[in-house]
């Protein structure tokens, strides 16, 4: 036991360190001055935040067992010995708890993917069996997120009836869903399901929520022109230089402001246009990529080999792999196993 809990202390060390760093930057003046890259700091750390406290926490045990052991080693009264055993058999206890915590807050501390979600599901075959176990897997989704602290927000539902879903747009806004929730993409299906005992199909396509609010401008990318304004305003705006355009290189994107007095009002209203233009564009280059995305994992979509089955007959729910948990469990939300195992396997892929 002592020689692994050096091994998960040496392992989470760095993401310690990354931890502690990330304190000091998010508390920096120029990165909270920087909403978009202050936002992504925040949500790194997030992810850290439990991995970095249990390391924290087992190394101050590790520390007291090793006093203890040194204690017992000068120690020569039986009645002190036996309170010092006592004292590290209580704290090795504790040791191990934090360590079970540990290993698992490492799990979701190494995936370096901090990128929100995106879960798409559709009734594919089965008719109103599809449409019904559809909106199981919405629920179940919605547990899951609920279990784990995450908004679920879902959009653009499509009933046919009551408890009937055709389609529906599930946005996870909150840091690592992407990365635990990727791997749900592909045909689930359901066996027994409903009074009649069909078979039923739905499709989830998972993919990453990118973040366009606060776009971040770089000033090395802009070229800012000041010249005299045509507008209206008065002898001041018309003969004064105070009109300001500001240009994006990289995209081309021109703002320009000459409606007030002052140029240096004049650049913080361009600024904050063109900050808007470019969020824009960015917005609808992440939904043609995205509709991209979908278009792929729909023709991916395999029935022949489902991302799970959900066993209605013997209340199973079966993944690739051979790995398995209650169906009532897994339909509760209860999708933690599956989503270990599928990061496990990317962890041991990178």
């Amino acid at each position: 036991m002592a020689g692994y809990v050096e091994k998960i202390l040496l392992r989470s060390a760095k993401i310690r360190a990354r931890y502690d760093e990330l304190n000091g930057l998010i508390d920096a003046p120029e990165i909270t001055a920087d909403g978009r890259y202050w936002r992504r700091l925040s949500a790194e750390r997030e992810g850290l935040e439990e991995a970095a406290l249990a390391h924290a926490e087992l190394l101050k045990l590790h520390g007291e067992l090793s006093r203890c052991g040194e204690e017992l080693n000068r120690v020569a009264d039986s009645d002190l010995r036996a309170l010092i055993a006592e004292e590290a058999e209580s704290i090795a206890s504790r040791a191990e708890q934090v360590t079970a915590r540990l290993s698992e807050a490492l799990l979701y501390a190494e995936i370096t993917d901090v990128r929100g979600a995106v879960i798409e599901i559709r009734a594919v075959e089965g008719g109103d069996a599809a449409e019904s176990f559809s909106f199981c897997l919405m629920q179940m989704y919605a547990a899951y997120a609920k279990t784990n602290g995450f908004e679920f927000i879902a959009v653009d539902a499509v009933y046919s009836a009551p408890g009937r879903l055709r389609s529906v747009d599930i946005t996870v806004p909150c840091a690592g869903a992407y990365a635990r929730l990727k791997a749900e993409s592909g045909i689930h299906k359901a066996v027994g399901f409903g009074k009649d005992r069909r078979t039923a199909f739905a499709a989830v396509s998972v993919f990453p929520a990118v973040d366009t609010d606060g776009t971040e401008i770089s000033e090395k990318d802009l070229r800012i022109d000041i010249f005299r304004s045509s507008g209206a305003g008065g002898q001041n705006v018309n003969k004064v230089e105070t009109a300001v355009r500001v240009t994006h290189i990289p995209t081309g994107t021109v703002s320009i402001c000459q409606d007030e007095r002052s140029q240096l009002k004049n650049k913080e209203r361009a600024l904050k246009n063109l900050a808007e233009k470019l969020a824009r564009i960015e917005d609808e280059r992440v939904k043609a990529e995205n509709a991209e995305e979908r278009k792929r994992q729909r023709e991916n979509s395999n029935k022949a080999s489902p991302v799970r089955t959900y066993d209605y007959t013997a209340n199973g729910a079966y993944a690739r792999g051979g790995l398995k948990a209650e169906l009532a469990s897994v339909l509760a939300g209860g999708i933690k196993p599956f989503v270990d195992a599928a990061l496990l396997n990317q962890i041991d892929k990178n």
